[in-house]
C-alpha cells in the first residue's frame, strides 16, 4: 500500500505538474500576444471543448476503471469494446453539437470566428478518442507513470507549437491554435498506443450487457461533469454574453490562480478513487471516511500557503501572471482565492461517492450547485459586473459545500472537526520533521 502511494502519487503529480507549468507557460505567452478580444474568445472555445472532453471522461471513465479491477480477460475486451463503443457514440454527438451550436456561439458572444474554430476541433476530438481511451486503461491498470508520460507529450508538444510562434514568427493566430490541439492529439495518441497494447483488449463486438451497464453507472458521472464544468464556466459564459470577450480575458487570467491548486487536487483524486473503489467494494466505509478526511486536510494544508501569500500582493500576482493590463480587478483574484479552499471538500465528494456506487447523489448535488450559480450570475453580473460573476460562484461554491458535508455526515458519518485538526497534524508533521533535519546542524554548530 505505501509503495503504491509512492509511486502513484510522485508520477500523478509529475503529470498534473508538467500539465501546470506547459499551461501556465502557454497562457504566459498568449496573453501578451493576442489581444483582450482574441484570448477572451480563445478562453470561451477552451471552456467549450473541455466541458464536452469532461462529459465523455464522466460517462466512461469511472465505470471502466471501477469493472476492470479484478475482471478477467473475456470480461476485459468486453469492458474495453463497449467503453470504446460509448466514447465513439459521445463524440459524434459532441461533434454535431459543435457544428450546429457554433454559430449561436458567435451571436451570443460576438465572436465571429468561433464558429471555425469549433468545427477544426471537431477533427481534435476525433484524434482524441484513442487518447482518451488509454487513458482509462492505464489508471484502471494503475500505471501512473505510462500516463504521466502521454499526458506530457500531449501538453508539451503543444506548448512547443506555443514557444516557436513566439521566438520566430512573433505571432499566432487562433486558427494556428486550434489546429494545434489536432495535431498534439495525434502524437499523444500514437504514444499512447504504445505504452498500453500490453494490455489493450477489444473484442470483435461489444456486448450489449457491458454497453447498458457502463452507460447506467456512467450516466450520473456525464451528467456530473456536465453540470460540474457548467458551473465553472457559467460566469465566463454570461460576462461573455453581458459584458463582452475583453472581461472574459480579464477574468480567466485571476481564475488562473486556481491552477495552482488544481494541481494537488487532481493529483489525490486520481490516486483515491481505485482505493476507495477497492473499499467500497469491500464494504469497509471507516476507510473510505479517513481516506476522504484525511486527503481534504492534505489538501488544504498544501493549498493554504499559497493562498496566503497570494492575497497579501493580489496586485502583483495579477501583473506577474498576465501583465499590468490585467492589474485592474485585484478583488476577483480575491474572491476567486476563496474558491480555492471550498475546492477540496468538493472533488473529493464527489469521488467518494463515485466510489460508494452513488454517482446519482453527486449529479443531484452539482446540478442544483450549477443552478444556483446560473441564477445568482444572471442576477449579479448586471449590477456588479466581473465581481457579480465572482461573488455568485464563490457563493454558489459555499452552499454546494455545506450540502455535501452533510451527505457525507449521513452516509460515512465524515467529521467536519477530524478534517481542520487533519491539517494541524499535517504542519505538526511537517515541523517535527524540519526540526529533525535541523537540530544536528545547530548542536554541530554549537560545539565548534
Amino acid at each position: 500500500m505505501k509503495n503504491y502511494w509512492l509511486q502513484s502519487g510522485f508520477y500523478t503529480f509529475l503529470q498534473r505538474f508538467s500539465t501546470l507549468v506547459f499551461g501556465f507557460g502557454g497562457f504566459y505567452i498568449l496573453i501578451r500576444m493576442q489581444s483582450k478580444h482574441d484570448f477572451g474568445i480563445w478562453a470561451l472555445v477552451i471552456s467549450i471543448t473541455a466541458l464536452l472532453e469532461v462529459a465523455r471522461n464522466g460517462l466512461i471513465q469511472n465505470g471502466l476503471i471501477k469493472y476492470s479491477i479484478g475482471a478477467s480477460e473475456k470480461e476485459q475486451k468486453e469492458i474495453q469494446s463497449a467503453s470504446l463503443f460509448l466514447n465513439i457514440t459521445l463524440t459524434i454527438v459532441s461533434c454535431i453539437f459543435l457544428l450546429t451550436a457554433g454559430p449561436y456561439f458567435e451571436t451570443l458572444w460576438h465572436a465571429n470566428g468561433i464558429a471555425s474554430l469549433l468545427r477544426v476541433y471537431c477533427l481534435t476530438s476525433i484524434a482524441f478518442i484513442p487518447f482518451q481511451q488509454f487513458s482509462y486503461l492505464q489508471q484502471s491498470n494503475f500505471d501512473f507513470k505510462s500516463l504521466s508520460i502521454m499526458y506530457m507529450v500531449r501538453q508539451g508538444s503543444f506548448f512547443g507549437v506555443i514557444l516557436f510562434n513566439l521566438v520566430f514568427v512573433h505571432h499566432i493566430s487562433l486558427n494556428t491554435l486550434i489546429w494545434s490541439t489536432f495535431y498534439t492529439s495525434v502524437i499523444s495518441s500514437i504514444v499512447g498506443y504504445i505504452m498500453v497494447r500490453k494490455y489493450f483488449y477489444v473484442a470483435v463486438l461489444p456486448s450489449k450487457y457491458w454497453i447498458v451497464k457502463l452507460f447506467n453507472y456512467g450516466k450520473y458521472s456525464f451528467g456530473t461533469n456536465v453540470s460540474g464544468m457548467l458551473f465553472n464556466s457559467i460566469d465566463q459564459f454570461m460576462l461573455g454574453s453581458m459584458a463582452g470577450t475583453a472581461q472574459v480575458a480579464i477574468y480567466n487570467a485571476s481564475s488562473k490562480i486556481n491552477n495552482l491548486v488544481e494541481v494537488p487536487i487532481s493529483t489525490v483524486a486520481s490516486i483515491v478513487f481505485p482505493q476507495t473503489s477497492l473499499k467500497a467494494n469491500e464494504n469497509n466505509t471507516e476507510s473510505v471516511k479517513l481516506m476522504y478526511e484525511k486527503s481534504v486536510s492534505v489538501l488544504l494544508a498544501m493549498i493554504l500557503p499559497v493562498i496566503i501569500f497570494v492575497a497579501v500582493i493580489p496586485t502583483i500576482t495579477l501583473t506577474f501572471i498576465a501583465g499590468s493590463s490585467y492589474a485592474e480587478y485585484p478583488g476577483v483574484l480575491m474572491i476567486i482565492l476563496l474558491f480555492s479552499l471550498l475546492q477540496p471538500f468538493s472533488r473529493q465528494f464527489g469521488t467518494v461517492l463515485d466510489s460508494l456506487g452513488k454517482p446519482n447523489i453527486n449529479f443531484y448535488c452539482i446540478s442544483g450547485a450549477a443552478i444556483i450559480n446560473l441564477v445568482l450570475n444572471y442576477s449579479l453580473i448586471p449590477v456588479w459586473g466581473i465581481y457579480g460573476a465572482a461573488f455568485s460562484t464563490f457563493m454558489a461554491l459555499l452552499i454546494s459545500v455545506i450540502v455535501n458535508l452533510v451527505i457525507l455526515k449521513q452516509l460515512i458519518n465524515v467529521n467536519f472537526i477530524s478534517i481542520i485538526s487533519g491539517i494541524v497534524t499535517v504542519y505538526k508533521f511537517i515541523y517535527s520533521k524540519v526540526l529533525d533535519y535541523l537540530k544536528p546542524i545547530f548542536v554541530k554548530q554549537i560545539v565548534l
